[in-house]
């Protein structure tokens, strides 16, 4: 059975927003890591800090997971659960 708009609209909106979350994450990333050698306790700060926002992201993929969805929205948020865990393991959280 197909996702009623209503349902198929929050879903995409999630998407929209978690995307946007990621995508200032990165620049975040990239500015953090431009600017001048950081010692090693601000460096475990920020290791421990992404690595609490990744499982906030998996966390609530796994939610979204949970309800209705089509099989092209969930070879999607497989996709991006994927991609999470691979930072995960990068940064060994």
């Amino acid at each position: 059975p197909a996702l009623s708009p209503p349902r198929l609209e929050q879903m995409r909106a999630a998407a929209d927003a978690m995307q946007a979350a990621r995508l200032n994450r990165e620049r975040q990333w990239a500015a953090l890591n431009a600017e001048a050698p950081r010692t090693r306790d601000e460096q475990s700060q920020f290791k421990q800090m992404r690595c609490r926002e990744i499982d906030r992201e998996i966390n609530a993929i796994d939610s979204h997971t949970r309800q209705r969805h089509s099989a092209r929205e969930g070879n999607y948020w497989r996709g991006e659960r994927k991609k999470l865990n691979g930072e995960r393991y990068s940064l060994g959280c």
